[in-house]
This record gives C-alpha cells, structure tokens and sequence, in this order.
C-alpha cells in the first residue's frame, strides 16, 4: 500500500489529504462532532464535550 502511494504524484495525495481534510471539516460544521461521528468509542464520555 504504501509502495503504491509512493508513486503518486505530489499533487494526487494533496488532494486525497485536502479531500479528507474538507470532509472532516464538513462534519463539524454539520454538528457531527460526537465521539461516534468521528469513529471513537462511544462509550468513552471523555472524547465528547458536554455543553
């Protein structure tokens, strides 16, 4: 995987990590910003802030 991500051109994985970036972004903006949202655990109290 990594071997191939190597080959990449420099612009290609600028934009798959602003890709990633804009969508998490987006998230947050929308209020998907509990610990379930973001893959956490959500069990675990302490990711998610309380008002």
């Amino acid at each position: 995987m990594l071997s191939t991500i190597s080959h990449w051109p420099v612009a290609t994985v600028l934009e798959v990590l602003m890709g990633y970036g804009h969508a998490v972004l987006m998230q947050s903006l929308m209020g998907e910003t509990t610990a379930v949202a973001h893959g956490g655990d959500p069990q675990d109290r302490t990711a998610s802030p309380r008002p």
